[in-house]
């Protein structure tokens, strides 16, 4: 399969290429299917009219795409698409760390067997001590 050549990935960029080849008196051949050509005004017209109309959809799908993923994302109770909240760390984790400290191991070096941040171990020192 050969690589064909793509003049543009969206219709709006698509569009304004073909308006600034078409100022440049440059014409538009499209060998792909369906065969499309600007060399006639009244064509070139009628592929930018239907180009822009299939940019608009385009775009009015994208902004769909968009407040569905917003609206899901709201409905499971978050706004970025991550959970609310610190994720709760596995409880093994927090058995060696607490164990670790426990033994006296530092901070730094309870976070790097333990394979967690520092400040995680910071937080469970605390609790520790409470």
């Amino acid at each position: 399969m050969s690589a064909r050549p793509v003049l543009s990935r969206g219709m709006v960029p698509t569009i304004g290429h073909l308006q600034r080849l078409a100022a440049a008196g440059v014409g538009f051949h499209s060998y792909t299917e369906p065969m499309l050509s600007t060399d006639n005004e009244m064509i070139r017209d009628i592929v930018l009219a239907v180009m822009s109309s299939l940019a608009k959809q385009e775009r009015l799908r994208h902004v769909e795409r968009i407040h569905a993923g917003i609206a899901r994302a709201r409905f499971k109770g978050t706004e970025s698409g991550k959970p609310i909240g610190r994720p709760s760390l596995d409880k093994r984790k927090v058995i060696a760390i607490r164990s670790e400290l426990a033994k006296g191991t530092g901070i730094v070096n309870t976070a790097r067997l333990c394979g967690t941040g520092v400040s995680v171990v910071q937080r469970i020192k605390r609790e520790m001590a409470a």
